[in-house]
């Protein structure tokens, strides 16, 4: 990524969090902001006004096929979110099922999408019927499991252009990669650190604190 490209993304970050000020979110126009663009978000889509989106949705369901597409945009931050499920197989015992997601994350603070693959790790309990009871993701950084990921990137562009025309593809590995230091993603109720990575900022809070995340 280019010192200009990082300058822009940090613009962007300022724009929305009170970096270095959180003691004082609750005055900061970017928090306001932040939330009237959530807010929107979740208007259309209870209103079932999200009609570019749903063309997008229909668009990787031709693409990939219907069964393996996942629209995930109710989760409450200001961005999209789309799985395709790539496979999912049991272990010969199955004690654990692993299913391997390509990540789609279309950002509403920024003009910035990104994709990637998760591999997700579903664990039973044989105390509880087969309950499951651990799920460990794992982001991968290198995509050599996925011959096809520029591809994937490349079609996934075409699918967003009509909808957002001026958004560009930013690696996942510099938005986990690069920390920002003194700001907090809203709505995390529980902070062990000040410092975030730019995903968390301005992507999805998804990885933030749920189960155990292991990034390679």
């Amino acid at each position: 990524m280019t010192n200009e490209a990082l300058f822009e993304i940090m613009q962007t970050i300022y724009a929305y969090y009170p970096v270095g000020l959180q003691p004082y979110a609750d005055m900061y126009t970017g928090t306001a902001e932040w939330s009237r663009i959530l807010g929107e978000k979740t208007d259309r889509i209870i209103n079932g006004e999200n009609v570019a989106w749903s063309q997008f949705i229909e668009g990787l369901k031709t693409k990939y096929g219907a069964n393996v597409v996942e629209d995930l945009s109710y989760r409450q931050f200001p961005s999209y979110t789309a799985h395709v499920q790539l496979f999912s197989e049991a272990t010969q015992q199955e004690t654990c099922l692993i299913e391997r997601n390509l990540v789609i994350n279309v950002s509403l603070l920024g003009k910035y999408f990104t994709a990637f693959m998760e591999d997700r790790y579903i664990y039973k309990d044989y105390q509880n019927a087969g309950r499951n009871v651990h799920v460990a993701f794992y982001v991968l950084y290198n995509q050599q499991g996925r011959p096809d990921f520029k591809d994937d990137v490349s079609g996934i562009q075409q699918l967003l252009s009509p909808i957002f025309p001026d958004h560009k593809f930013v690696s996942h590995k510099t938005l986990f990669d690069i920390e920002v230091k003194d700001v907090v993603p809203y709505g995390i109720p529980v902070v062990k650190s000040s410092s975030c990575c730019i995903y968390h900022l301005l992507m999805s809070d998804f990885y933030h604190n749920d189960s155990i995340r292991v990034f390679f």
